[in-house]
């Protein structure tokens, strides 16, 4: 399974998902970490995802934040691949976009959560 994650704190994030892979997944995951909205340029190329992950708070060295990602996600591709994460409570302005039924991850991100959120994506 490929995954997509725009997050700019990396180092933060990088040891859950690879505690996730390595206990839960036998090290079939593979992650691919864009830090800046300007670093993906090429949209076609999110059908190479079996996921995306998508920090709401990314870099102000990023173009986009992670609202501006979800837009440019959604001007081609539904919801069932993109999964928010967030530190804060986004339910309300996710709503208020028309986004409520996008999938949620809070951070700091807690394993078991992480396992169930991949294990949603995996084919039956």
């Amino acid at each position: 399974m490929k995954i997509l994650i725009f997050e700019n704190q990396v180092q933060d994030n990088l040891d859950v998902f690879n505690d996730v892979n390595f206990l839960d997944f036998d090290n079939r995951l593979r992650f691919e970490w864009i830090t800046k909205s300007q670093d993906f340029n090429n949209y076609d190329a999110l059908d190479n995802f079996d996921v995306v992950f998508v920090d709401i708070d990314l870099s102000t060295k990023s173009e986009k934040d992670g609202y501006g990602v979800i837009e440019e996600f959604l001007n081609d591709y539904d919801y069932d691949r993109l999964v928010v994460m967030t530190g804060h409570n986004v339910k309300d302005e996710l709503a208020s976009r028309g986004w409520e039924n996008l999938k949620v991850l809070n951070k700091p991100i807690i394993l078991d959560e992480l396992k169930s959120i991949i294990e949603s994506f995996e084919p039956e």
